[in-house]
Parts: C-alpha cells; sequence; structure tokens
C-alpha cells in the first residue's frame, strides 16, 4: 500500500509540475504560441502538428513515446 501510494503521489506531482511550470498557473495561462507564431510563422505551425501527428501515432501504436 506504501509504494503504491508513493507511486501516485510521484505520478501527481509530475502531473503538476508539466501544467503548472514555475508560475503556478495553468500553462495555457503562461505559456503563449501567439509570439512564436509572429516570429516564425506558419512553419512553426506545421512542425507543430507533424509533431502531434507523430505522438499520437505512437500512442495509437502502444509505443513508448521519448521525450
Amino acid at each position: 500500500m506504501k509504494h503504491k501510494e508513493a507511486d501516485a503521489m510521484r505520478d501527481v506531482a509530475m502531473a503538476r509540475a508539466v501544467l503548472y511550470h514555475a508560475w503556478r498557473k495553468p500553462q495555457e495561462r503562461a505559456l503563449n504560441i501567439v509570439p512564436l507564431w509572429s516570429r516564425h510563422g506558419e512553419e512553426l505551425i506545421a512542425g507543430i502538428r507533424a509533431a502531434c501527428a507523430a505522438h499520437a501515432a505512437r500512442l495509437i501504436e502502444g509505443r513508448a513515446v521519448s521525450s
């Protein structure tokens, strides 16, 4: 039981770190794509779409996703 609880707490901490970063607010409030989009244009959006499609394909296939 103690091991399962420790695993659950670790998972919650990782999720919190990913979602809230260092600013202690949701990432959609702290991180904004508009400045990046204006600087890098449609190529950035195309790259993001390609990376998302590859990530989704790996998830669907059940393969490990590298960071």
